[in-house]
């Protein structure tokens, strides 16, 4: 891990040209209020240096309905738009994948995503991103 910032349950960190982000599931309700924009534009910039990075979010510990909320809040971030080159959605299981993609397509398309179920194919097709956009 390069930089690591943490803000109530959002951990984003950067490493290897890779922007990641995990939500932990410490909430007692279905509502939550992550306001990307206003808590963590200037923290992202900084860990970011000015480079557009691809994004790695990590969804596997949340719930249907709080995965649900919190691709909302990610989706309406100006913050997260101007700073991603592509998303990599990581999730548990198919039935969440072939959800959050139809969402994604219809919703929320902005960016080139990817939606998977390990890790290791979301820093695939993350370094596959980079080097097409910052010919690395």
């Amino acid at each position: 891990m390069e930089k690591v910032m943490c803000i109530d349950k959002v951990v984003f960190w950067t490493s290897d040209d890779i922007l990641y982000c995990k939500l932990v599931n410490t909430y007692d309700n279905h509502k939550f209020d992550i306001d990307i924009d206003k808590q963590y534009q200037e923290t992202l910039h900084a860990i970011c240096n000015g480079h557009f990075l691809p994004l790695i979010i990590d969804l596997r510990a949340l719930n249907f309905l709080e995965t649900f909320e919190v691709l909302k809040q990610l989706a309406k971030s100006k913050t997260l738009k101007h700073i991603s080159l592509s998303e990599a959605i990581v999730v548990n299981t198919l039935f969440m994948k072939l959800i959050i993609s139809f969402y994604k397509r219809f919703f929320a398309y902005y960016l080139p995503f990817k939606i998977v179920i390990s890790i290791k194919h979301a820093k695939t097709y993350c370094n596959e991103t980079n080097k097409m956009f910052n010919i690395i």
